[in-house]
């Protein structure tokens, strides 16, 4: 199906002239003609993007695109069922991930990209019951992760990619229960995790506690037992300097901010933040190193959930900025943060502006607006739905916001100035509501971001957007160029008011297809030999381009 919104961009054969940049967008396949695909968990793995997507027929399966081919990997789990394909992770130059069929359950799968290649690693729970690995991190060149093999419960595991690689490192808790790892950090080539021994205290169980790892049985121990009455609930564990942050519970202050070196004299309280009653807590979260600080959110009775910083000592803990003066606090439900050009966005919501994209270096003073979307006190995202999204591909940051209530979420760039940050619809004028109402999954592939949305009746399919210049629609101020027919079957006419001194034709992945010099104001380009399909004409004028698409029919 031909999306008409790129077709009524592509009929366009004069370009106004404005110094702006228009992206050409693409469906890259209408993967599921009755309905939604929902493409999800997008990877780029030798320069290919994997992902999860349902056709309607065979359930979600493993989907592969190049920009130019995209297909149905394998069938993992035939039927309309799907094979529940999800925890990609790239090691050692293999892609793994977990999927469910109906001899093994939910394991441990890898692929190289192709049918033969695409198979269990290791079928650890043995039957149809399923391991359900989850939660991994790489360590000492392998995944450490959770898992059950049906005898020794919830236990730490690791793989290299291979079945006999894949292996339980240690039984932490007797009997079918498992010890559920979890929150997973590495420090000084040691893994640090949450896990619990059982719960009978007073014969020396400990609880859920703080564990460390070597990648050994025998060099697998308790750090500390910081609630010895019951369990600390270690969780949000974050590397910073030579130490780990995180929040616990010692049965005394309630939850608050804990560091340790990995031992146990070194395992301390940072500070009681919360202190107003002394079983309050201030529930540590959100975790950030950067920038040589240590940033989270935390909680207290007076200023709700504000964003913190601490140097290690309870003296350089303090709250960063009180972005929302009152007890609501400003971070909200589906907070987000990301690193773009040296600086650290946050979502936060000041009640003034409303949820937006804030910025901090760590200062008080450093801690601002950075891009006000949608001006007012509604904000650009909804604060208990679906988070916001970044990515950053070529040094531009693309994110999904909204700034109006009709288009609602759309696709947004800019370069962090109020001036360079624009809305991009495949046609501004026919605007598609709820465009990327579901999240996006943005992932990077040459020139091209890759992402879930929805701009036409074809429901929420994969789409591109070009990031490179050279493949936008770019206008400049004072030429103007007519490109016709459009569509063309065997020439094109080129004119405009002033010399063209070349003529480039680019597929849509960005490859060049042919160059045409000249040194008149008017050309014919044969285009005769080119497939039928969308192309992009670059003109070159007085040191200048501009870019405009075509359909060869």
């Amino acid at each position: 199906m031909i999306n008409k919104f790129i077709l009524a961009a592509m009929l366009v054969s004069f370009i106004g002239i404005n110094a702006q940049t228009t992206p050409v967008f693409e469906m890259v396949k209408d993967i599921n003609p009755s309905g939604d695909s929902m493409p999800t968990d997008l990877i780029n793995y030798n320069s290919k993007i994997f992902f999860t997507a349902d056709d309607g027929v065979n359930g979600r399966e493993l989907w592969i695109t190049d920009g130019t081919e995209t297909k149905l990997l394998k069938d993992i789990n035939p039927g309309e069922n799907g094979s529940d394909i999800s925890n990609f992770k790239i090691l050692n130059g293999k892609l793994l991930f977990t999927a469910t069929d109906d001899a093994n359950g939910n394991e441990l799968w890898t692929s190289d990209g192709t049918v033969a290649g695409t198979k269990i690693v290791k079928d650890m729970f043995p039957g149809s019951g399923g391991s359900y690995a989850f939660e991994f991190i790489e360590f000492q060149n392998a995944l450490y992760f959770r898992s059950e093999d049906g005898v020794h419960g919830t236990e730490l595991w690791k793989t290299d990619g291979t079945e006999v690689g894949t292996v339980m490192i240690g039984d932490l808790r007797t009997g079918e229960f498992g010890s559920n790892p979890s929150n997973f950090t590495v420090l000084n080539n040691k893994l640090y995790f949450s896990a619990m021994d059982g719960f009978d205290y007073d014969n020396g169980q400990t609880g859920l506690e703080l564990w460390v790892s070597d990648g050994t049985a025998a060099g697998t121990h308790i750090v500390k037992d910081i609630n010895p009455i019951e369990s600390s609930g270690p969780s949000s564990l974050t590397t910073f300097g030579n130490k780990i942050y995180f929040s616990a519970d010692d049965g005394t202050n309630g939850t608050e901010i804990w560091a340790t070196d990995g031992t146990e004299a070194g395992t301390y309280m940072v500070k009681d933040i919360s202190n107003a009653v002394s079983t309050a807590s201030s529930l540590p979260a959100h975790f950030i190193a950067f920038n040589g600080k240590l940033i989270f959110s935390a909680y207290t009775p007076e200023t709700g959930r504000e964003m913190w910083t601490t140097d290690g000592t309870a003296d350089g803990t303090h709250i960063l900025k009180d972005v929302k003066p009152g007890t609501a606090g400003a971070v909200i439900p589906q907070f987000r943060h990301f690193i773009y050009k040296d600086k650290l966005l946050l979502t936060l919501d000041d009640n003034t502006h409303g949820a937006e994209i804030w910025t901090t270096d760590g200062t008080t003073d450093g801690t601002q607006l950075y891009l006000d979307v949608f001006p007012g006190s509604d904000g650009s995202m909804n604060p208990n739905q679906a988070a916001m999204t970044f990515a950053e591909v070529n040094g531009t940051l693309y994110f999904r916001g909204l700034d109006n209530y009709d288009e609602y979420y759309q696709l947004w760039k800019s370069d962090g100035t109020a001036a360079g940050t624009k809305k991009l619809m495949p046609d501004p004028t026919t605007p598609y509501n709820f465009a990327l109402a579901q999240i996006p999954g943005f992932t990077a592939l040459g020139n091209k971001l890759y992402f879930r949305a929805q701009y036409n009746d074809s429901g929420y399919e994969l789409w591109s957007v070009t990031t490179d210049a050279a493949m936008a629609v770019t206008d400049f101020n004072k030429t103007k160029f007519r490109v016709y027919p459009n569509p063309a079957s065997d020439v094109v006419n080129i004119s405009g008011d002033s010399k063209i001194s070349s003529v480039q034709v680019y597929d849509l992945s960005g490859k060049v297809l042919s160059n045409q010099t000249s040194d008149s104001k008017q050309l014919q380009m044969n285009v005769s030999d080119l497939p039928k399909g969308n192309y992009i004409i670059k003109v070159l004028s007085d040191g200048k381009s501009s870019s405009h698409k075509i359909i060869k029919k």
